[in-house]
């Protein structure tokens, strides 16, 4: 049994028994993991997963009573090296982030070039990840820190602070039939019901069924058809401009000073808010880098300390 069995036993469980998807997040391959499966298995006697063919159907009930442990020997694994490389004082000024695409390109610049001022032959490593890869990616030890968005209800399984609350916006083109009435009915909210009239342009969690997106329209009887989902704030606005549909998006992503050809418009209450999250590794312990970094962005060392203390 070795550290990284049970890391890709962990991995493919959290990627709900997919050895592909799981691969992809743990940047192994298909059969390496499958083979080290085997290995484990055949290490502790038993079988961890009920296979249908070449598929894995489901936990068996050793596997669930396994899990748990699993998940604190590769979490503790984790923030041992932390530790490692805390005490010994040489983080190597090197930083991984995890972080959406939004949180890259709208967020993090202006924190992270004060950042490389201060740190000496700083160098940066930027993971464009979602929520759960950067879940993961923390709970491997393969980040230092992440920073990602959720819906108020649903905050991501990690030690999280959030770092900011929002409401979605919408965008249209200057042109567009809900802008007709112009003047000052342009500062007043889109309700559901006009959002639903037209084809959405938005992010890819909105096309799952469950997502609070999809929830808040059928709240209301409605059915909005995402014409186009993708997780780039940029590829939304240019889809936008070429009238594939309404925008629905982060405010921090426009700017009506830049987007002159565009209407930026609220939305009323009945989508839910947003969080950004700090997300930090299992424990806590941040590297001298990423600690410096949580302060560029306002957070206090109390607040780590508190986080730490209750995860």
């Amino acid at each position: 049994m070795t550290l990284r069995q049970l890391q890709y036993f962990v991995a493919v469980v959290d990627a709900g028994l997919n050895i592909t998807l799981a691969a992809e997040k743990v940047h192994g391959t298909q059969p390496g993991i499958s083979k080290q499966l085997k290995q484990l298995e055949g290490a502790f006697g038993f079988a961890l997963f009920r296979r249908r063919g070449k598929s894995l159907d489901a936990l068996t009930e050793p596997g669930r009573k396994l899990l748990e442990q699993a998940r604190q020997v590769v979490d503790g694994a984790q923030a041992l090296r932390a530790v490692a490389r805390t005490a010994a004082g040489d983080s190597g000024n090197h930083l991984a982030i995890g972080a959406s695409p939004s949180a890259a390109r709208y967020l993090l610049p202006q924190p992270l070039a004060a950042l490389e001022k201060q740190v000496r032959d700083l160098a940066i490593e930027l993971q464009l990840l979602d929520t759960g890869e950067s879940v993961e990616a923390l709970r491997r030890g393969s980040i230092d820190l992440a920073i990602s968005s959720t819906t108020v209800d649903s905050p991501p399984e990690a030690l999280a602070l959030p770092l900011e609350r929002w409401r979605r916006v919408a965008l249209l083109p200057r042109e567009h039939p809900l802008n007709d009435d112009g003047g000052e009915r342009l500062q007043q909210p889109l309700s559901m019901a006009e959002l639903a009239r037209y084809p959405i342009v938005t992010y890819r969690s909105a096309q799952h069924a469950r997502s609070s997106f999809q929830r808040a329209f059928s709240g209301h009887g409605l059915h909005p058809r995402v014409a186009l989902a993708a997780a780039d704030t940029e590829l939304i606005k240019t889809y936008v401009r070429n009238g594939l549909g309404v925008g629905i998006l982060a405010p921090i992503a426009v700017s009506t000073n830049l987007e002159t050809d565009l209407v930026v418009r609220p939305i009323e209450a009945g989508l839910p808010a947003c969080v950004t999250w700090l997300m930090l590794p299992p424990g806590g312990r941040l590297s001298p880098e990423a600690l410096a970094l949580t302060g560029l962005l306002g957070v206090e060392a109390a607040q780590l300390e508190e986080l730490a203390r209750l995860g």
